[in-house]
């Protein structure tokens, strides 16, 4: 989960514009990924960027 959390805090730090569906079709297209692997990541994502963002507001 680490490498997760630390990806989900690249995204933010370097500004990228990756969407966590297209990180979830890549997942399971080209990574051949269980779709439901695959769903759990995007989700965790979306949270993380969430809880990123409020986070740089104080």
């Amino acid at each position: 989960m680490e490498k997760l959390y630390v990806f989900i805090c690249a995204l933010i730090r370097y500004h990228s514009d990756a969407r966590s569906y297209e990180i979830e079709r890549y997942l399971i297209e080209d990574r051949k990924w269980k779709p439901s692997d695959a769903k759990f990541v995007a989700s965790e994502i979306e949270k993380g960027l969430k809880l990123l963002k409020v986070d740089r507001k104080f």
